[in-house]
């Protein structure tokens, strides 16, 4: 994580003592989640959410719509159908 400058640990409960050695060990994780409930050392998902009510759009369904690759092909894809 440190090579990545990863400052959130999202983790699930069942790796508390994993997620406490990688947050001792990489300085730059400012905050840790737990995703299934809430801990000494970090809020639950839902503790951590609350009060943030700006609605989540989500992405392209196809994480191929993502890449050049993607983009290229419906483009392609498109040229075809006329």
């Amino acid at each position: 994580m440190d090579r990545f400058d990863g400052e959130l640990l999202f983790y699930h409960s069942s790796f508390e003592t994993e997620a406490a050695q990688i947050a001792a060990a990489v300085p730059a994780i400012r905050e840790s989640v737990c995703l299934d409930g809430g801990s000494d050392r970090s809020p639950s998902l839902k503790e951590w959410l609350e009060g943030y009510e700006q609605p989540f759009e989500m992405g392209p369904e196809n994480p191929e719509d993502l890449t050049e690759r993607g983009r290229q092909q419906r483009g392609a894809d498109r040229a075809g159908e006329g």
